[in-house]
């Protein structure tokens, strides 16, 4: 959460989910927050209750796979979660 509120130092340190350390890309500062490892990444997006993360991996359009993410996180917040 601390990472995602203020990406200049998780931007140092790198991202590490399901112990795999991602170069971060900047995102929304608060609400978005994108890494990459090669050819597969991760989104994490917030939303008023919960934390929407969606991984891709090669094959997938990094494009794709993020619109995909924060369309269901705008959903959510649209639903008061």
């Amino acid at each position: 959460m601390a990472g995602l509120a203020d990406q200049s130092t998780i931007a140092t340190t790198g991202l590490v989910l399901a112990g795999v350390k991602y170069l971060v890309i900047p995102g929304d500062p608060g609400v978005v927050l994108r890494g990459k490892k090669g050819a597969d990444g991760v989104t994490v997006k917030k939303t008023a209750t919960a934390l929407v993360v969606g991984f891709y991996g090669a094959g997938a359009q990094p494009g794709d796979a993020t619109g995909c993410v924060e369309a269901l996180g705008d959903y959510l917040l649209a639903q008061g979660i």
